[in-house]
């Protein structure tokens, strides 16, 4: 399953990211700044910059979630 977690970069949202891929969860994670959060190297994480004010972005990052 593909899943989009938005506020990625935020302190529940980096705990579900990590939670999600030890399950073996891909995520999408929108994020507003693309910097390291500890998912370098993650195959199951793909991380999207953007905003949720932003419908470009949102769309561009659920691209391909279930």
């Amino acid at each position: 399953m593909s899943v989009l977690v938005t506020g990625a970069a935020g302190f529940i949202g980096q705990h579900l990211v990590q939670l999600l891929s030890a399950k073996g969860e891909k995520i999408h994670a929108l994020c507003r700044s693309v910097a390291p959060h500890g998912w370098t190297g993650d195959q199951n994480v793909t991380v999207f910059k953007g905003d949720i004010l932003d419908r470009a972005s949102v769309h561009a990052a659920m691209r391909g979630c279930d």
